[in-house]
C-alpha cells in the first residue's frame, strides 16, 4: 500500500504542478460557497492569499474544513491561517505563491489584510489514467486505484 500511496500522491502533485487557479469551496451555517483562488503547491499543501475582511476568510475561520477541485481532481481537507506573506514562517509558502503567480503576488501580497492560508489535504481523488482514478487517504497514507465508471 505504501508504494500505491506514494505513486498516487506523486500523480496528484504532478497534475497540480507549481500552482493552478482552482475552485475553493467553504461552508457556513447557511450553505456552501465556491470561488476561484490561485493556489500554489508547497510542502504537501496548497497555499493561497486571501484578505481578512473577505467572506471566504470568515467562513474558513468559522469552519476550517474546505475542498478544492480542478480538472477532475477533488481534494478535501482543512485550512490553517499562517499570517502575513512577509512573515518568516511564510518564507517557503510565499515563495511558492510568488513563483506560480508572480504578477498577482506582487500586487496582492503587500495589500493590507492579505494573509497566507494553507490547505492540508485529508482526502483526494485524482485521475490515474484514462480508465482509472486514485482515491487517496492522506491521514492514513493509503491509496486505491479503481476503474472509472
Amino acid at each position: 500500500m505504501e508504494i500505491m500511496f506514494s505513486e498516487a500522491a506523486e500523480v496528484l502533485w504532478d497534475q497540480i504542478g507549481p500552482g493552478k487557479n482552482m475552485v475553493l469551496a467553504t461552508r457556513n451555517g447557511k450553505g456552501v460557497s465556491a470561488r476561484t483562488v490561485s493556489a500554489a503547491a508547497s510542502e504537501g499543501t496548497l497555499v493561497f492569499l486571501t484578505f481578512s475582511d473577505s467572506r471566504k476568510y470568515r467562513q474558513m475561520k468559522d469552519r476550517r474544513e474546505a475542498a478544492f477541485c480542478i480538472d477532475g481532481i477533488q481534494l478535501t481537507g482543512e485550512v490553517t491561517f499562517r499570517g502575513l506573506p512577509g512573515d518568516e514562517q511564510n518564507r517557503v509558502s510565499a515563495a511558492a505563491i510568488q513563483k506560480a503567480f508572480p504578477e498577482w503576488f506582487a500586487l496582492y501580497s503587500v495589500m493590507p489584510g492579505a494573509e497566507v492560508i494553507a490547505f492540508t489535504p485529508e482526502t483526494a481523488a485524482v485521475p490515474a489514467d484514462e480508465k482509472h482514478i486514485y482515491t487517496i487517504d492522506f491521514v492514513n497514507q493509503r491509496a486505491e486505484k479503481s476503474a472509472i465508471g
